[in-house]
This record gives structure tokens, C-alpha cells and sequence, in this order.
């Protein structure tokens, strides 16, 4: 109670919602154990129930070109891609690689929720001419810093909900050059960025001295960063 009064901890409140949702958390052990001088890094987070279950793997079709393989083979906007050659693709990328072949199958689901195998014979570098809501599948990898320099916690309000989005996801950043910070990243992600060699991504840097960056981006991971880009060049 006496550390609790001192160093001003608060209590958090427990409802029936969904949602978890932590500002400046602190942790009472680690900030005890720090070094005299260092500074602990409060973090912030939320989570909502609907962040965790697991995300249906769907490419909502958007478009299909004409005179495309896709139109040929009855593909339809509205549709939904369900997997190809029977593995459930994350984004644009994994079905670029899956579908360079000499034949593609394609689980489709139409607005009826009925499902149809698709088979297309083509050139392993032929386009089929496909177009989706999104690049990604499977949800975009938001960003849970809270960095003092955020352009999107500036943005004004009533613009599109698009601008509005923390987006942190390397795929994001290797087809549009976003920027990515690297503190929001699984260890499948960096495997999966070497076995590829997706290349290049763009790193929001800022800082390289753990300590400032840390302070900057309100997360005591963020000074990891150099690890983790040697990681990447030596791979």
C-alpha cells in the first residue's frame, strides 16, 4: 500500500465489457528492479475480444478484370476467395506465390455462401486478374505504441476512417512503402520476411539510442530496434 501511495498506482476497474483497456500501465516488480537512472516506460494497450479470435483468412473480390483469366473462369465481384491450391492465403503476397503455376485451383464462395472449386490452367507468371477490398486477408497488424510523434493521434477529425487506421504491418509496408516501427512484429513475421527476402521495408528509425527511442515511443521494446534490423541484414 505504502509503494502504491508513493509511486501513485492506480487501481483498474473491472465491468462485464469485452474490452481491456490499459493506459500508461506499469508493472510494480520491474519498475522496482530498474537500474538507478533508468527510467521505466509506462505502456498503453487495448484489447477488444473481436482483436482475438481468430480472423477468417476470406479476400473479399472487389473487382475482376475483363477479358482476365478470372472472368473467363466465372469469377464474380462479391465473391470470396477461400483458399488456393487448398492453403488459406494471408494477403496479395502468399496468393502471388501459390498461384504462380502452370494450374491454380480456387476455392470461391459466392453471395449465396455457396462454395465451387475453380481450376485455371496459365502461365506461372500470368495474372489472374483478380482484384480485392484489401491486401490483406487476415486483418492489418495495428501499431500499440504511443509515440509522440503519431501523425495519425494529429489527424483532424471527420476525414475518411481509412486515415484513422494505426496501421504497423510489414506487408503494408513492402507493397506501398508504409512505414513500420518493428516493435509490433511476431517471430513468425521476421521468418517469414527472411525466407522470402521481402525486400525492401520501410523503418520508422527515429532514434537509435534505446533509451530515447524507448521514451519516444512510449514502449520499453522500442530500443530492440537495432537487434532486430541486424537481424534482417544478415539474414
Amino acid at each position: 500500500a505504502r509503494i502504491a501511495t508513493e509511486r501513485r498506482y492506480v487501481r483498474p476497474v473491472v465491468d462485464d465489457s469485452d474490452v481491456i483497456d490499459i493506459k500508461d500501465g506499469r508493472h510494480p516488480v520491474i519498475e522496482t528492479l530498474m537500474p538507478i537512472g533508468e527510467e521505466y516506460i509506462p505502456n498503453s494497450v487495448k484489447l477488444d475480444t473481436t482483436d482475438q479470435k481468430e480472423t477468417a483468412m476470406l479476400g473479399n473480390i472487389s473487382g475482376v478484370r475483363k477479358h482476365s483469366l478470372a472472368e473467363a473462369a466465372g469469377i464474380k465481384a462479391g465473391e470470396k476467395l477461400i483458399s488456393v491450391c487448398g492453403t488459406q492465403v494471408k494477403d496479395i503476397i502468399e496468393l502471388s506465390f501459390y498461384a504462380s503455376d502452370y494450374e491454380v485451383e480456387l476455392e470461391i464462395e459466392n453471395e449465396a455462401g455457396e462454395k465451387r472449386l475453380v481450376n485455371i490452367a496459365k502461365h506461372p507468371d500470368e495474372d489472374l486478374g483478380i482484384e480485392f477490398e484489401s491486401a490483406v486477408f487476415d486483418k492489418v497488424s495495428t501499431c500499440y505504441n504511443n509515440c509522440i510523434f503519431c501523425f495519425v493521434d494529429q489527424m483532424i477529425p471527420g476525414m475518411r476512417p481509412g486515415l484513422y487506421v494505426r496501421d504497423d504491418d510489414f506487408r503494408l509496408s513492402f507493397l506501398y512503402g508504409n512505414f513500420i516501427t518493428l516493435t509490433n512484429m511476431k517471430d513468425e513475421d521476421f521468418n517469414r520476411i527472411i525466407s522470402t527476402h521481402m525486400s525492401p521495408l520501410y523503418v520508422s528509425v527515429h532514434a537509435t539510442d534505446p533509451q530515447v527511442r524507448c521514451q519516444m515511443m512510449n514502449n520499453r521494446f522500442a530500443g530492440e530496434l537495432m537487434d532486430k534490423l541486424n537481424r534482417l541484414l544478415e539474414a
